[in-house]
């Protein structure tokens, strides 16, 4: 890792509603260097998503900066993709026009950066299917190959294998952090699991209930492949626990 890839300085966020103003973030900050994975775990209505939409430009904090690569994020940008929760696939489009739709060239170079997308997620014999002939974990493998296609420098990950059975999901964590090893992108995943972040992290933010701030980021100094049995991965995980319902 070296250098700042993203930054968070004192974001906060207010909506305003019928019934009031809800304070959802209150003076959040965070960095990830270059090529480091993140993960920022709380409780259901922390802020968690809102401060990934923030980041990645998709809604605009009340109070603080954001940015990337030291330019300040003023709305979406090719340098930030995001892995949503649901695969979002366009159900007229085959998996490599998925992948391809929103590339702004549609010549060699743009086939060649699809081609590399669908061969990081596994999908290259499955190019010309279509989103209802795919499984959930398939159909999230092309959402994340939709983003790569961008090639942007940081990932910004949204709860996205929270829909899928115990065993796609063990699956889809081995193959994220295979796409990490191999393309070396900065990637802030968003996760309710603490064994997710734990199998996956170098460190762990821990975000208070709402409004939320962060109470503490853990490091994470386990080698991969990680051991969820392994006698620290399990104090680590109690002890994130505790953390997250105090």
């Amino acid at each position: 890792m070296a250098g700042e890839q993203l930054k968070v300085v004192d974001a906060s966020k207010t909506f305003y509603t019928e019934w009031g103003k809800v304070e959802v973030l209150r003076s959040v900050s965070l960095t990830a260097a270059r090529g480091e994975f993140l993960s920022v775990v709380g409780v259901s209505g922390c802020g968690k998503t809102t401060l990934l939409r923030i980041i990645a430009g998709l809604e605009q904090p009340s109070g603080g900066e954001v940015f990337c690569n030291g330019v300040r994020v003023s709305g979406p940008g090719s340098d930030r993709a995001v892995v949503f929760q649901e695969p979002r696939l366009f159900p007229w489009l085959n998996v490599e026009q998925n992948i391809a739709f929103g590339l702004k060239q549609r010549n060699e170079a743009a086939r060649r950066v699809v081609e590399q997308a669908l061969e990081l997620v596994g999908l290259s014999a499955f190019r010309q299917a279509y989103p209802h002939e795919l499984s959930g974990g398939m159909a999230q493998r092309v959402a994340m190959a939709r983003a790569l296609a961008f090639e942007p420098e940081a990932l910004l990950m949204d709860e996205p294998f929270s829909a899928l059975d115990a065993q796609t999901r063990t699956h889809m964590q081995s193959e994220l952090q295979e796409i990490w090893r191999r393309t070396g992108k900065t990637i802030l995943l968003v996760t309710h699991s603490i064994a997710e972040a734990l199998l996956l992290s170098q460190r762990i933010c821990i975000m208070t209930s709402a409004p939320g701030r962060f109470r503490e980021v853990v490091e994470v100094d386990l080698p991969y492949p990680r051991d969820p049995d392994a006698p620290e991965f399990i104090r680590l995980k109690k002890y994130i626990l505790t953390q997250l319902t105090a």
